[in-house]
């Protein structure tokens, strides 16, 4: 039963506010092929011939409604895909920035950090919500693959850059994994 419910589901969604247009566009529909058949053939449509082709409209409508929204749908991973690939760049350079740092510049790095993470979280939402937790979860986190050459000299402050600055360099490892091997074949 749950197939079933999830189609209907994919078939209101696609169909969206046009459902309400259904019944107009069907009497408009017969109201055509009424005239066309008048003029055409000189005869009025059986009830039978009118009902098959008001449902042959109708299922054209629909199919066309639906192929939109796949096409909707395809654009918008397109251009989700394309954006993570640009916050991928971006968060290399936020990195990068990062390898000297000193305790004045740590608040906007810090910050940039955060963004950069909630945005590429975001737009992975826009191809999977599943994708987009595991991105945003971390577990245990390995060392930077890139040691800083210079940390902030309050202690605090480089405890908390040291974790942030592993973090981002794993999600961007995790960025790279995910673009290469779940979208790469595509």
């Amino acid at each position: 039963m749950g197939a079933l419910s999830d189609r209907w589901n994919v078939f209101k969604t696609a169909v969206g506010t046009r459902s309400y247009g259904l019944a107009d566009i069907g009497k408009l529909a017969a109201l055509v092929l009424a005239t066309i058949s008048l003029a055409w053939f000189g005869h009025q449509m059986s009830t039978l011939e009118l009902g098959l082709a008001i449902a042959l409209i109708i299922a054209i409508l629909l199919f066309w409604i639906m192929l939109e929204h796949a096409l909707k749908l395809t654009r918008q991973i397109a251009d989700a895909r394309v954006k993570i690939a640009d916050l991928r760049h971006d968060g290399v350079r936020i990195r990068n920035d990062a390898l000297v740092m000193t305790d004045k510049e740590w608040p906007t790095w810090n910050e940039k950090a955060l963004k950069w993470n909630t945005d590429v979280t975001e737009e992975i939402k826009k191809i999977s919500v599943a994708d987009s937790i595991w991105f945003s979860v971390l577990d245990v986190v390995p060392p930077q693959r890139i040691d800083p050459a210079i940390t902030p000299a309050d202690p605090l402050i480089r405890e908390k850059y040291l974790k942030l600055f592993r973090e981002h360099d794993y999600r961007l490892k995790r960025l790279n994994n995910m673009i290469r091997d779940l979208w790469g074949r595509h």
